[in-house]
């Protein structure tokens, strides 16, 4: 199951890596908002890359087999993940053309994203877990290498930024090399589920024999999980937003500063230890553990409203502390629902379905995003 945490890692270690620099892109194009501008570019892809998975991913899975679609995707995906290390740093300072590698770095990652997630529903619920510590693991770990190479407070020119790339190529062609050993090691149980019969031989080959899956239907068994992502992911993103207007009681800059970035830290290492926590827990029945997870997410959504009356309400009084506190407890239940959620999903399903279950789950999830940036944008300008 390591495999699955590396090859996540190595993915998801690129994009970290960018907001890693982030200063060193807001120095060299003298742009203070070019995080934003990052975060929209990378991201814009994601809705798209996702709805064309859940609608053409299974097709594929069984016209070439499962281990041949997803060795191909891996190879061209992961390999342009690979090309972004060494092509980005040596851009010239145009932020048009630095944006659209992004785009192309976007694209790449959300479609390993989405693979991997329907790669995990065939395994057992711990590979979940692992998979979802090394799509998070990045994050952290990047704290301390960035630190390491640019210093604190973050200062450094070309050389400081070729060592940091240098170390995120190699996580790339780790994760290319993991991905490989990934479909290796288990072509038995991917083979397993490319063919509804296998003793049926030559004849299940044929296109015409192919079952489809039915969307709607899949949906309806699990609209727990998918629903409860969504919200899940509109909560995550506008409370981590809004939370960075709480006014701090802190009056220097540089404090001010220092408290941001400790909101930063508490949200990583918080989200971090919600996912161990699924490795530890113990199970429960999947008909009751859905209902109780969808409950968990919804009042984890209520808490939305409840930092909107901490900004908004004169009558509470403003505390770092307590903003630090709620963020620890909102980020650690974040981590384990997300997790949870993708773990008890397929479990209604026919196996033969686990792969797309892992394709609209990620559709849910980007509706989230997209409705969470909305719901953030919205009251940014309220």
């Amino acid at each position: 199951m390591l495999v699955f945490f590396i090859t996540a890692m190595g993915i998801f270690f690129v994009w970290f890596s960018m907001t890693g620099s982030v200063f060193y892109w807001s120095t060299i194009y003298n742009n203070p908002d070019v995080l934003l501008w990052m975060t929209a570019t990378y991201t814009s892809p994601a809705f798209i890359v996702q709805l064309m998975q859940a609608k053409y991913d299974f097709l594929f899975n069984q016209k070439y087999s499962l281990i041949t679609a997803y060795r191909f995707r891996y190879a061209i995906l992961i390999g342009f993940l690979c090309l972004m290390p060494i092509i980005i740093p040596f851009l010239p300072n145009n932020l048009g053309l630095f944006l659209t590698f992004l785009f192309v770095l976007g694209l790449s990652s959300c479609a390993c994203y989405g693979s991997l997630f329907q790669i995990v529903a065939l395994y057992p619920r711990r590979a979940t877990t692992f998979l979802s510590l090394g799509y998070a693991f990045p994050g952290f770990l990047l704290l301390f290498i960035s630190r390491g190479i640019f210093g604190v407070p973050p200062k450094g020119g070309q050389k400081e930024l070729h060592v940091f790339f240098a170390i995120v190529l190699c996580m790339a062609v780790l994760a290319f090399i993991t991905a490989q050993i990934l479909l290796y090691i288990s072509h038995k149980q991917l083979s397993a589920n490319v063919d509804k019969n296998p003793n049926e031989g030559e004849e299940e080959e044929k296109p015409s024999k192919r079952i489809k899956p039915n969307n709607f239907l899949i949906l309806k068994q699990i609209w727990k999980s998918s629903v409860g992502i969504g919200l899940l992911m509109i909560s995550r993103i506008t409370v981590f937003t809004i939370l960075f207007r709480v006014p701090s009681t802190f009056t220097e800059p540089d404090d001010k500063k220092g408290y941001s970035q400790t909101l930063v830290y508490i949200n990583l290492c918080a989200d971090l230890f919600g996912r161990l926590l699924t490795g530890v827990l113990p199970k429960m029945p999947m008909n009751i553990a859905s209902l109780v997870l969808l409950v968990g997410i919804l009042i984890h959504f209520l808490s939305v409203i409840l930092v909107l009356l901490y900004i908004y309400s004169g009558a509470i009084p403003i505390s770092n502390v307590a903003a630090q506190v709620f963020l620890g407890i909102f980020a650690s239940c974040t981590g384990f629902f997300q997790t949870q959620s993708y773990i008890y999903a397929s479990h209604p399903v026919d196996p033969v379905f686990k792969t797309q279950v892992g394709a609209l789950m990620n559709v849910s999830t980007q509706v989230g995003n997209g409705l969470g940036f909305a719901l953030s944008f919205l009251l940014r300008i309220l």
